[in-house]
């Protein structure tokens, strides 16, 4: 019997007490744990602590639903999931948009089902132009000459019966390996969905795949499927096909493993969603420019060459400088304590951007409260010559993810 557990990141889930996971259970995640991103897990006293990702675990009969944790005070796991599916659509880790009450449906769904139900829209929608068909030859014995004879084989097959030509022609069919690479996909998936709903989707799109030839596929399959002019526009699908096998079936140094690792770091993921929407924010607004992970410079320099990387996550560049700088962190903050509790190491990183880009304004952005608006919640003054300012703004990623705008502070005025 599979058990099912639904978990904030950073949470505990405890290893041999009631209402946790038995040791034999824990003994699969040890197992699981070198095909694991480093730092998903962390082993404590009597738990597994999990990191800074969510998604979907599964290992042995336990499957964990991770969530992101953006305010202590919202348990509510349809919203943290919704707001989690909006953050991978912004930022192009899940395909197809869709709003209303679909949206709203689609929230109550566990992970896994939500991938599975997303890939399956992105098939529909790509197979609303066709499938893909390829040229294939063909032999057969025909009323009627198509292609070219093969004159050897008319003569041994049609000594007697003359009504008959064999021919040797090139033919366009959907049983080819892209669709038998789609259909083994989809075939999986049914098999891991727990939605009797997504087990119809995927379903359909079977049928609708019934001429194509039935094979085991795995990830060295789809990786080694070749693209052309024509078939390039899958070629986003079924990158999203092999994430997912590889996920459903991860591989150790001692081979595969009974697990599922199909997680995005939180981290990343934030720095990514914000990105976007700081890009679609400042969009037409020539010269300006949003530059992602750049430009890159160097803090010093040996007699030989450039030391110590620098690598903003957004700089705001208008052709000529950088302007500003802003910096993701996926943390919490305390509008309470002292410097609201922001890590000095945070603050010299900025220093450090100030000084060597030469910009007057830098930014940290922090996950807020889901009850308070996207907001500037504080400054402060750089005591170095050029006296910069640092802006700290808290972003309510519930709003956000329905289409709320940044605060007006990172937008142009």
């Amino acid at each position: 019997m599979i058990a099912h557990f639904t978990l904030r990141e950073r949470q505990t889930l405890a290893v041999g007490v009631s209402g946790g996971i038995s040791p034999e259970q824990a003994n699969e995640f040890a197992r699981l744990e070198p095909a694991l991103p480093p730092s998903l897990i962390e082993w404590v006293h009597n738990g597994i602590r999990f990191g800074p990702f969510c998604g979907v675990i599964r290992a042995g009969n336990v499957v964990i639903e991770l969530l992101p944790k953006i305010d202590d005070r919202d348990d509510d796991d349809s919203r943290a999931r919704g707001t989690l599916v909006a953050m991978l659509r912004e930022t192009s880790n899940l395909g197809v948009r869709r709003g209303g009450t679909a949206q709203l449906e689609m929230q109550r769904f566990h992970l896994l089902d939500q991938f599975i139900e997303d890939f399956c829209a992105s098939v529909t929608t790509l197979l609303r132009t066709g499938a893909i068909s390829v040229y294939q030859d063909q032999r057969d014995n025909l009323t009627a000459v198509r292609g070219r004879i093969d004159l050897t084989s008319n003569t041994k097959v049609n000594v007697i019966d003359r009504s008959r030509i064999y021919c040797e022609y090139s033919e366009r069919t959907v049983d080819n390996a892209h669709n038998q690479a789609l259909k083994g996909t989809l075939t999986v998936l049914r098999r891991f969905s727990n939605s009797s709903t997504v087990k119809g989707i995927v379903a359909a799109l079977l049928h609708r795949l019934d001429e194509v030839t039935s094979r085991k596929i795995g990830v060295r399959d789809i990786a080694g499927l070749p693209f052309d002019r024509l078939s390039d526009h899958w070629r986003p699908l079924f990158q999203r096909a092999e994430w997912l096998l590889r996920g459903l079936f991860p591989d150790t140094r001692n081979g595969p493993v009974d697990g599922t690792c199909l997680v995005f770091n939180m981290e990343r993921l934030f720095e990514g969603f914000i990105s976007s929407k700081l890009r679609r924010g400042w969009h037409g607004q020539a010269p300006n420019r949003i530059i992602l992970q750049g430009p890159q410079l160097h803090l010093a320099t040996t007699s030989e060459r450039g030391a110590f990387k620098l690598r903003p996550d957004m700089a705001l560049h208008d052709g000529e400088a950088v302007r500003r700088i802003f910096d993701a962190k996926w943390k919490r903050f305390d509008r309470k304590r002292p410097n609201f509790g922001i890590a000095p190491a945070d603050i010299y990183q900025l220093t450090a951007y100030a000084s060597r880009y030469g910009c007057d304004q830098v930014a940290l952005v922090f996950p807020g409260r889901a009850d308070v608006a996207s907001e500037l919640v504080g400054e402060f003054t750089l005591t170095v010559p050029s006296r910069p300012q640092v802006q700290v703004y808290a972003v309510n990623l519930f709003d956000l993810s329905r289409g709320g705008r940044l605060p007006s502070g990172m937008l142009p005025s």
